[in-house]
């Protein structure tokens, strides 16, 4: 992905008051997840009964795919692969990521078996999220550039924002409403939501670049934003956006996954400076 670097991401927060909406640090219980063998780990996909999936690379080099539920961590490859990205799970236990080889390929964990997705045409494939009914969303570099997709079943359905340079779909919910970023011929990241066949932007105020990541079946979205050079995690909800920041980061953190239960996954930069894994129950945000 062009737009953000697998796993490490630039990050940080604050807590500000705008003119359009009221932003503030979001009361939340973080927990920092333990990654047996990471240097650097990113939580990325949360499902409703809390099975969490993302992906880290180990004190070796390697990067890989991760499962977390209950307990029991099992880190995985896709079979062939140099390396495995785990970005979504829904409450089937579906996983959908991505993984290299000689190039890039979108995959899905279906009933433990791993299957490619590769969009018609496409050069690069990322699978980024996946909801309660099989639809599958991502990106994917074609002829003509950077371009989202949907997946229902076999079909692919291309989708781009009007006019723009680059478009990712990162998330989708059961409504089939669609959350994801785009970038115009500046080059600067804005969200976008696509609903019922139309597309709104949707941004931080005041921010430089503006990403959604996950929506949930309330509406509720997280995302991260970059405010002149620093980048912030944030969550929108009846029209309000709240700041959301680790305890335990130094410098910055990032909000990937949300479901339907008010709990967040995502990544922050500590001590030593590199990426965390976290979950997190908040209030006053959803």
């Amino acid at each position: 992905m062009k737009a953000f670097p697998r796993v490490l991401l630039k990050l940080a927060l604050s807590c500000l008051i705008g003119s359009v909406s009221v932003f503030c640090s979001a009361q939340c219980s973080f927990q920092t997840l333990t990654i047996p063998n990471s240097q650097s780990s990113s939580a990325i996909g949360i499902n409703d009964q809390g099975a969490i999936v993302g992906g880290f690379i180990d004190t070796s080099g390697g990067s890989h795919g991760f499962l977390l539920f209950n307990g029991k961590f099992a880190k995985f490859r896709f079979p062939g692969s140099n390396s495995t990205e785990a970005n979504d799970i829904n409450n089937h236990s579906v996983i959908v990521g991505d993984f290299l080889t000689t190039s890039q390929h979108g995959f899905m964990v279906l009933n433990g078996k791993f299957h490619s997705i590769t969009a018609p045409g496409a050069t690069a494939t990322r699978a980024l999220g996946i909801n309660n009914f099989g639809t599958i969303v991502g990106e994917a570099d074609d002829a003509s550039g950077q371009n989202g997709f949907v997946l229902r079943g076999s079909k692919f359905s291309k989708i781009r924002f009007p006019q723009s340079s680059r478009t990712m779909a990162f998330g989708i919910n059961d409504h089939g409403t669609i959350v994801g970023t785009y970038a115009l011929a500046n080059g600067f990241n804005q969200g976008f939501i696509f609903q019922n066949g139309a597309f709104r932007t949707l941004d931080f105020p005041g921010a430089d670049d503006t990403s959604l990541f996950r929506i949930n079946n309330e509406g509720e979205i997280v995302g991260v934003y970059d405010m002149h050079g620093d980048v912030h995690g944030f969550s929108f909800s009846r029209g309000k956006f709240t700041t959301i920041d680790d305890p335990h980061a130094v410098s910055s953190t990032v909000i990937f996954g949300l479901n339907n239960h008010d709990k967040i996954v995502g990544s922050f930069i500590g001590i030593p400076r590199t990426n965390k894994a976290f979950t997190a129950n908040c209030s006053r945000v959803f």
